[in-house]
C-alpha cells in the first residue's frame, strides 16, 4: 500500500517491509521456543513417570524372581523328593515366632524326635510362608491330628 504512493512510495514502504520481516523473525523465534517448551514438557512428564515406575518394577521383579526360585525349590522338596525334614528345618530357622508359637505344644521336641506329624506341621508352615499349598491338603492330614 505504501509503495503505491507516487514519488515517495519506495521510501515509505521500506520501513514497513523491514518491520514485517522483523515480525516474521520474532514469530519464528516464538514458534521455536514453543516447540522447545513442548518437547521439554514431554521429556519431563515421561521422566517423572518412567523413573519411579521403572524403579518399582525393577524392585518388584527382583523380589518376584527370588520368590519364584524359593517357591520352586520348596515345591521340588515337597513333591519330587518328599524331604519334608529340610522344609521343617527351614521353618524352624526362618519362621516368625508368633507362627511357631501357634503350633501345638511340643512340636519342637517332636520334630527333633523325628515324628512325622511335627515334621509335616513345620514343613507346612514354611510352605504357607511361601504361598504354596501345604502337604496336609494333598495327603488328607487334618490339623486336628496334630494336637
Amino acid at each position: 500500500m505504501a509503495g503505491d504512493v507516487p514519488l515517495v512510495g519506495d521510501d515509505l514502504s521500506s520501513p514497513f517491509e523491514a518491520l514485517g520481516e522483523t515480525g516474521d523473525g520474532v514469530a519464528g523465534a516464538g514458534q521455536g521456543l514453543q516447540d522447545a517448551v513442548h518437547t521439554l514438557a514431554w521429556v519431563l512428564a515421561v521422566a517423572l513417570v518412567v523413573i519411579p515406575v521403572g524403579w518399582a518394577v525393577v524392585r518388584w521383579a527382583g523380589w518376584r524372581l527370588g520368590w519364584a526360585r524359593e517357591a520352586a525349590a520348596a515345591d521340588r522338596l515337597r513333591t519330587l523328593d518328599p524331604d519334608l525334614e529340610l522344609l521343617a528345618a527351614r521353618a524352624v530357622a526362618t519362621a516368625p515366632l508368633p507362627a511357631l508359637a501357634g503350633l501345638p505344644a511340643g512340636t519342637g521336641a517332636a520334630w527333633r524326635a523325628g515324628e512325622p506329624t511335627a515334621v509335616r506341621a513345620l514343613a507346612d508352615l514354611e510352605l504357607h510362608r511361601l504361598g504354596l499349598r501345604s502337604s496336609r491338603s494333598e495327603r488328607g492330614v487334618d490339623r486336628a491330628q496334630l494336637r
